[in-house]
Formats: C-alpha cells, structure tokens, sequence
C-alpha cells in the first residue's frame, strides 16, 4: 500500500511540474478520442485556448464556435482526418482564437495517434505551442522579398541603416557596382556614399 502512495504521490508531483512548465512556456496537450470525436482538455490549454472542460464534435464545433480561422480550416480538417485515418502522426499550422481574450494567435499543433491491441486507431495525444512571433516575423520577411522584387529594375538604390547601431546594415546601386560594406559605421563620408550612388547623374 506505501508503495502505491508513493507511487501516486511521484505521478501527481510530476504532472505538476510538467504543467508549470507547459505555462511558461505556452504549451498545451490534450487527449482527442476518435470514436466519440471528443477533446479531453489536461494541461495549461485553459491559458492558451480559452477552454475549460471536455470539447465533443471536434473539429467541426470549434469551426462552427469560430476558434479556428476561416482560411486556415482545411489544414486542420485534413489533420483530423489523417489522425481518424490511422496516421502516426499528423499536424498543422493555423490561427487560432482564444475564447475569453477573442485574440488570434498562431499554433502549431501535433497529434500522435494511439492504437489499441488490433492496431485500430481510437485516440491521439495532442499538443500545441504558441508561434505568432516565429509566423509574424517570417511574414514581415516575406513581405520585404516581395517589395523589392515588385521593385525590380526601377530601383536606383537601396540602403538598410540602423540608427540605434550607427551603421549600415545593407546596401545595393543599380546604377554603381560598387556598395558599402554590411556593417560600414555611418559618419559623413558614407552618407555622402549613398547620396552619390542614389541620385543619378
């Protein structure tokens, strides 16, 4: 009988630390049963999702709730229905909205399926992170190839410069070959540089 308290005693402490540390570091898991199309929610997604207790007719009442993005519910059907299919694994990337703050946010969510005796899928073990920073700072990115590249052969000149840092981080001339150095410190000489190949003759 001591053996199983302690038992019980380790299992309980551990889950705890795990769950805290899930809050730091905006994780949530869950377990999702396939026959009953039902979330049961454990830790930390009440901070993350805005969710309490079990969710039943998922995906299609989180749609019908509107938690997911109305561009991003295919690729969450199509991860629902790989896990439903019997794939290990299945995952996806999409907004979604928590329903006590109503904010979007960007979550990467992974399911392993799990199978009983006769390798019939009949559940899988979810888990999701928060990566709105990792998403908005590849859009700002993509969105800047996508200046320049609209651009094109209009460009006369282009120059990056950090005036926290003082220097000049990038530099390009369609007019003059030659362009600053990434890391050049900015004085008068090199705005006077950018001023020459800026403006042409």
């Amino acid at each position: 009988m001591k053996i199983d308290e302690t038992k019980i005693n380790d299992k309980s402490e551990y889950e705890e630390i795990f769950e805290l540390a899930a809050r730091q570091n905006g994780l949530a898991f869950w377990r999702y049963d396939i026959a009953s199309k039902t979330i049961s929610y454990h830790g930390n997604v009440v901070n993350v999702y805005g969710y309490s207790g079990d969710i039943d007719n998922v995906p299609e009442s989180l749609i019908e709730d509107g938690a997911i993005h109305p561009d991003d519910v295919q690729q969450v059907l199509d991860m629902y229905s790989k896990v439903s299919a019997g794939e290990k694994t299945a995952s996806s990337v999409a907004r979604w909205k928590n329903g006590e703050t109503q904010e979007w946010f960007w979550s990467r969510i992974n399911y392993t399926t799990i199978f009983d005796d006769d390798g019939k899928p009949v559940g899988a073990i979810g888990s999701s992170v928060d990566v709105t920073e990792e998403k908005t700072a590849q859009m700002r990115y993509q969105m800047e190839v996508d200046y320049r590249r609209s651009v094109g052969k209009n460009l006369v000149s282009s120059h990056r410069v950090n005036l926290t840092r003082g220097i000049v981080e990038e530099s390009q001339s369609a007019i003059h070959k030659k362009a600053l150095q990434p890391n050049s410190i900015m004085n008068n000489e090199i705005f006077e540089h950018i001023c020459d190949i800026s403006i042409p003759d």
